[in-house]
């Protein structure tokens, strides 16, 4: 007899009885009973604990984290379901998901964690040679009961030269470097099935961080409104984890199987902003830990006695918001102007810098040395022509100037390549309108360059809450498991 029959069954005597009292008491029982015994449908069970190898960022010695996997996580569970347990799985599969640099085989660790959960043909795209459109991605899968489970890891950690097209936005619809890297996850996802065969009903788990984040949110939304395409017999068997992801899509509808995990610290989630239009598809689970608090600067520049002054103190997420709001006015940088000037210029900034070599000057250095000092040297010319009606023209002239003098004085010199990118980026009018826009806005706010001279104090801290191990141990907090 089924659960829900002997529920059906309880009720049916319960109906009958004649003292309101005693019905109340039974009516209480049935409840109490029912509830129970639906819990116990859902219960996980035969879980497994293991060890996996992974890398924290910035760092070259491997970690130990802790798995605890449940076929029951698929079986009993729903993908609308908020499930910590799988969430952190999802975590420790993303985290395993990044490049073993200490390995000949770039993918071991991930291939060493599903192998330990006995999921089978792993199959692996983009990992050794990878450029700005490539997008590392792991595919395995496991038969379960009446259902073949498809693990589908997005790398978004640990990865090089690809990350240049996290920057490629274009002036509508989704953002497109996302895009082509989920068209590509969407594209593997059926000829992994194709290829193995697969006949049963799919269930299918799509996870990844940060970039991976984002194309997973959208491959999800793909999913969604694509089931037939893979044999998906409902939305329920779709199981999307996103972690830390920037927004991606141009679209509003939130799809509950869609789980995105964010902590409000993380600097990255907020890159493309809400004020474009822009979201992600699923529910949001917000990890707990948004009360870290940042000092607050400003500094008046018309005042050479002054010194960044220190404000008051903020939580990290309240300053974030209020800045990236900021930031994308319609007067500042709208999403036409982003592409016009950051799209333009920063995949371009990037490339250069990954194909550097150890004995040429980076390009780096000569901008925040040799051409910063010549600047400097002008910090009071500078401040005067910031009002003036023909700043833009102004500017131009100085920077060429600025750019040759700091070339000359360099003792290690640049090469042609890169100063002619140097020249043609720092005096192209677009950035020079968008630089003295932020200026003239930040000088003008109250207190004088709050947003900009507070951003640039707390660099070191915002970034390290993206770190992948900090948003781990968070997630960990709301696991019983751990």
């Amino acid at each position: 007899m089924s659960n829900y029959f002997l529920c059906y069954n309880l009720v049916n005597k319960g109906v009958i009885m004649k003292s309101k009292r005693v019905y109340i008491i039974i009516l209480f029982i049935i409840v109490l009973l029912c509830s129970l015994l639906l819990l116990n449908q859902n219960k996980i069970s035969n879980i497994k604990e293991g060890t996996f190898t992974f890398i924290p960022s910035m760092e070259s010695e491997t970690k130990e984290g802790k798995y605890y996997y449940s076929d029951d996580y698929f079986t009993k569970l729903s993908g609308n379901d908020i499930n910590p347990h799988l969430r952190t799985m999802a975590m420790n599969i993303v985290l395993a998901t990044g490049k073993s640099y200490d390995k000949k085989d770039k993918s071991s660790y991930i291939k060493d964690l599903l192998n330990k959960i006995d999921f089978e043909e792993i199959k692996v795209y983009d990992y050794v040679e990878n450029n700005p459109n490539s997008i590392g991605t792991v595919i395995a899968h496991k038969s379960i009961k009446d259902y073949d489970v498809l693990i589908v890891s997005i790398r978004g950690t640990r990865y090089d030269i690809e990350w240049e097209s996290n920057f490629i936005a274009n002036e509508t619809g989704n953002i497109k470097g996302f895009e082509d890297a989920s068209q590509k996850v969407i594209s593997r996802i059926k000829e992994y099935i194709d290829e193995k065969n697969l006949n049963k009903p799919i269930k299918i788990l799509v996870t990844g961080y940060s970039r991976g984040g984002a194309v997973a949110n959208l491959t999800g939304v793909y999913l969604n409104e694509h089931q037939e395409e893979f044999n998906i017999k409902s939305e329920k068997n779709i199981y999307v984890y996103t972690f830390e992801a920037p927004n991606s899509s141009s679209s509003n509808k939130i799809y509950k199987n869609i789980h995105n995990v964010v902590n409000k610290n993380d600097i990255f989630i907020y890159i493309y902003p809400n004020k474009w239009g822009l979201n992600n598809n699923g529910v949001i689970e917000e990890l707990n830990d948004n009360d870290i608090l940042i000092n607050t600067y400003s500094l008046n520049i018309f005042n050479k006695d002054d010194k960044i002054v220190k404000e008051k103190e903020i939580k990290i997420n309240e300053f974030l918001e209020d800045t990236i709001n900021w930031l994308a006015d319609d007067d500042l940088i709208n999403r036409k102007i982003y592409t016009k000037t950051v799209e333009k210029y920063l995949p371009k900034l990037i490339d250069i810098v990954y194909n550097e070599s150890n004995n040429e000057k980076s390009i780096i250095d000569f901008l925040s040395n040799e051409f910063a000092n010549e600047v400097i040297k002008e910090q009071e010319d500078i401040i005067q022509h910031l009002f003036d009606n023909e700043a833009k023209d102004i500017f131009n002239n100085k920077i060429s100037r600025w750019i040759e003098d700091a070339r000359n004085n360099s003792k290690d010199k640049i090469s042609n390549e890169k100063y002619t990118f140097i020249k043609e980026m720092l005096t192209d009018k677009n950035n020079i309108e968008l630089v003295l826009k932020i200026l003239l806005k930040s000088l003008t706010e109250e207190p004088s360059t709050y947003h900009i001279s507070t951003l640039l104090s707390n660099l070191d801290l915002l970034f390290k809450q993206h770190y992948p191990e900090v948003n781990y141990e968070l997630i960990k907090k709301e696991d019983s498991y751990y």
